[in-house]
């Protein structure tokens, strides 16, 4: 696990922990994307399309409140990472076991307050729930998937510890095994024919289990104790939030862009509309898993490179990732065009759930922009260049939020991915391009010596 020698092999090991996680990672998504290709017709029949609408409506209102954490999970993986380039795996510990206790704490504050609040407010009219029975049980539905969020929030604080030491296959077989887990239980739902609310507890059990096997997992085979009060330090703290809240406007971006578009749509035209865009979104994040794979763990790997100043590693492996960016992403996507709706139809079995063409062209062309970018992003978080991607993302995330109720009220479902390419590519898409070379040409030249410091300023 630690990196060691020369700079060659160093870099030899680097790319072997990345093909381990890409490898791990290719089999693990393959068995998630067969669980949610089978998990999707069994809760469709079991809720309906209203009933499922409100589901992923729900899902996604509430990850919103992932940035609760001030950006401390994040700030945590990249400290994790910096101390493990520099072969500290107690430092490592402690910043873990700080930022564990931290996430607890937060978790258990976001869901006194999300209760109080939840409860005051009609969830069902929010949402123009038309059925009458589902319309009743909204309000506990939301409950429910609050408290399965609070719960894994501070536990996901695993899956941190993993990719930051570049432990990515271990993530992967976790969150496989939950898809399986998720799978059954949703089967067992609809054999039993179970209504909207133990439905989503069910739902909610994996994701916990998953992430606290993989939590001590993972302290077993570090051979660390789960000691939160003598490892954990106000000092590490100070630097993990230090650290973390230049990723909290980046993390709040990200999750409006990708969970408010079916909240918007649910508010605007009802929750049943957002089945056809979720879908689509859904089959999208499938048949683009081979570029994630493979680009996902350079973050951690640029920022342990960071560190032992291996700049000529890190302008190389960028080139690389472009490359593999741009043929994972352009072949799935024109297939997509060609068959997404049949694809969709036969997955489903209901006509009412297929997306329009309009929808299938501009959420493919979304994906296109956010794939593209990806490389981009790795690049940036890993180097610690966090602040421009702080403030056009935030300018990106509040013209979309602005954008997109306006644009679904005048032209529907295709509306949303109107707006969110409107708004994301001309700021955050160019500038963190412009960003990335202007940082790659910094340190093309650099000495050694002064790359681990010059590359984050």
């Amino acid at each position: 696990m630690l990196i060691k020698g020369s700079e060659s092999e160093r870099a030899a090991q680097r790319w072997g922990l990345i093909y381990r996680a890409a490898g791990a990672s290719a089999v693990g998504r393959m068995v998630s994307v067969l669980c949610a290709l089978a998990q999707v017709p069994l809760a469709l029949h079991c809720l309906g399309q209203e009933g499922f609408g409100l589901w992923i409506t729900l899902t996604g209102a509430v990850s919103l409140l992932n940035f609760a954490d001030m950006g401390m999970g994040l700030g945590m993986q990249n400290k994790i990472s910096e101390a493990h380039g520099r072969d500290d795996l107690e430092t490592a510990r402690d910043i873990f076991l700080t930022g564990f206790a931290v996430l607890c704490m937060i978790g258990g504050a976001v869901l006194v307050i999300s209760l109080l609040i939840g409860w005051r407010v009609d969830w069902a009219g929010v949402f123009k729930i038309q059925d009458k029975n589902l319309a009743l049980q909204t309000r506990t539905c939301l409950l429910v998937v609050i408290v399965g969020f609070c719960m894994s929030f501070p536990l996901s604080a695993a899956q941190k510890l993993a990719v930051a030491l570049q432990l990515g296959w271990a993530q992967s077989v976790a969150n496989a095994t939950g898809s399986v887990v998720s799978l059954v239980l949703v089967g067992v739902a609809a054999l039993l024919e179970l209504s909207v609310v133990p439905f989503l507890v069910l739902a909610l059990i994996p994701p916990v289990l998953v992430n606290i096997g993989l939590l001590f997992h993972l302290m077993r085979r570090l051979a660390w104790r789960l000691d939160l009060i003598s490892h954990s330090n106000r000092r590490h703290a100070r630097e993990i939030f230090g650290m973390g809240i230049l990723f909290v406007v980046p993390q709040l971006a990200g999750a409006l862009l990708a969970s408010a578009p079916q909240v918007i749509l649910s508010s605007v035209l009802g929750a049943a509309a957002a089945v056809p865009f979720n879908l689509t979104q859904r089959m999208l994040g499938m048949i683009t898993q081979a570029r994630d794979m493979m680009i996902a763990p350079l973050w951690p790997a640029y920022a342990e490179a960071r560190s032992r100043g291996d700049c000529r590693w890190i302008v190389k492996t960028f080139r690389r990732s472009v490359l593999i960016t741009v043929v994972t992403t352009l072949l799935p996507c024109l297939l997509f065009i060609l068959f997404g709706q049949g694809l969709i139809l036969f997955w489903t079995k209901t006509p009412e759930s297929v997306p329009s063409r309009d929808l299938i062209l501009l959420m493919t062309a979304w994906q296109v922009v956010c794939g593209f970018s990806l490389p981009f992003a790795m690049l940036l978080n890993g180097l610690g260049r966090l602040i421009g991607q702080a403030t056009y993302g935030m300018t990106t995330a509040a013209l979309a939020v602005y954008l997109m109720p306006v644009f679904s009220a005048q032209w529907g479902a295709p509306g949303i991915p109107i707006a969110l390419i409107t708004a994301y590519l001309p700021i955050t898409f160019l500038l963190s391009c412009a960003e990335s070379f202007w940082v790659l040409s910094k340190l093309k030249n650099l000495p050694k010596k002064k790359a681990a410091q010059s590359a984050g300023n």
